[in-house]
């Protein structure tokens, strides 16, 4: 079989997207079999090849967000019902609308984007009905072609960096400072969003791999974000025995200080009562809710507890924290965490008062 130049395949897509086509175009690549399906010259959904880890079951699982043995569960049922995988994640409320859209999003460009950077064996474009996907928004051609430069340009200096699949990043508690504590810290904003989320899940424990999955940022863009903040000096790999392990749940002896330090509390009369160092509910979706730029109850929930913290800080200090990072050398957030609140949120204290917003949401 006769294999198809990169070129070939982008002048398809241009002639698909020039003349508006509406159908579905089957490309045979080094994985398999995928099928892009177009209306009006737009993607608007997409097949990985069988046993692809972008199938949005695999994906799932993967990142995280599914039990492998759910997933086969939730199959089961799909074929019962006749349904798409999406509505039936959606029925069982597994995810919500904007979580599944952002797998889609990966998936689609996960499968696509890797086909016009490789010789092909042969595609073929048929003007039968598209499959409308109406959880994922519709691509244009010309972003797609974009973002296949884009990588072309950048693959050659990522590959040379040594970071593979299973690196594993660690970021030390001087970086920490460095970008969020010391009065001339650098501005967390200069950032890409990237950037931004793959500093969040380095931890020391999860592999790029993980991390690809579990942001869905996929592994170009992880790695890629990766590379920068290692340059910068925000992280740097750990082999095998410095990794960390999966955090615990508290020991007694800090469950016993959180019910002295809460009854210290009542009796200085701040009201309130704080669980140890303040752990936020669910970060990983406060993050991405944050950096869609998306309000939800997630962000209010979370603020909520922060405002806890904050208000906790100034009874015991007569003043408020200068900056978020604060909280986390006086231990009243985990120092790790305090970077993730700086990374989201926005706060601004004064001599009567403070302001908390959410990034990109003011």
């Amino acid at each position: 079989m006769a294999h198809m130049k990169r070129h070939e395949l982008t002048a398809m897509l241009r002639d698909i997207h020039d003349q508006s086509g509406s159908g579905v175009l089957e490309v045979l690549g080094p994985a398999g079999l995928v099928q892009i399906h177009f209306r009006a010259g737009k993607v608007v959904h997409v097949v990985p090849p069988r046993g692809s880890e972008w199938q949005l079951g695999t994906l799932l699982v993967e990142s995280g967000a599914l039990s492998a043995r759910r997933c086969a569960k939730l199959l089961r049922r799909r074929e019962r019902a006749g349904k798409p995988l999406e509505f039936i994640l959606i029925e069982h409320g597994v995810v919500t609308r904007d979580v599944l859209s952002k797998y889609l999003e990966v998936q689609l460009r996960e499968t696509v984007v890797p086909l016009l950077l490789s010789d092909i064996q042969q595609a073929e474009f048929r003007e039968d009905p598209p499959r409308v996907n109406d959880f994922v928004r519709a691509v244009t051609v010309p972003i797609l072609l974009r973002e296949a430069e884009r990588r072309a340009k950048d693959l050659p200096i990522l590959r040379r960096s040594g970071i593979v699949a299973e690196t594993v990043f660690d970021k030390s508690d001087e970086a920490i400072l460095a970008l969020f504590g010391s009065p001339d810290h650098h501005d967390a904003s200069n950032l890409s969003a990237s950037e931004r989320i793959a500093f969040y899940y380095v931890d020391g424990a999860m592999t790029v791999r993980e991390i690809a999955f579990a942001s869905c940022l996929g592994k170009y863009e992880t790695v890629k974000a990766l590379y920068k903040l290692k340059q910068q000096g925000y992280i740097h790999s750990v082999e095998g025995e410095q990794r960390r392990r999966p955090r615990r749940g508290h020991s007694f002896a800090s469950v016993a200080v959180t019910v002295l330090f809460s009854l210290l509390l009542v009796g200085l009369g701040a009201g309130v009562i704080l669980h140890g160092p303040l752990r936020l509910a669910q970060p990983t979706l406060l993050l991405e809710t944050a950096l869609d730029e998306k309000s939800s109850a997630v962000i209010c929930a979370h603020r909520k507890q922060l405002r806890t913290a904050i208000d906790v800080f100034f009874a015991l200090h007569g003043r408020y924290p200068e900056t978020l990072m604060e909280l986390g050398r006086r231990g009243f957030l985990d120092l790790e965490e305090s970077a993730r609140v700086a990374l989201v949120f926005n706060y601004q204290p004064s001599s009567d008062g403070y302001y908390l917003g959410v990034r990109g949401q003011e």
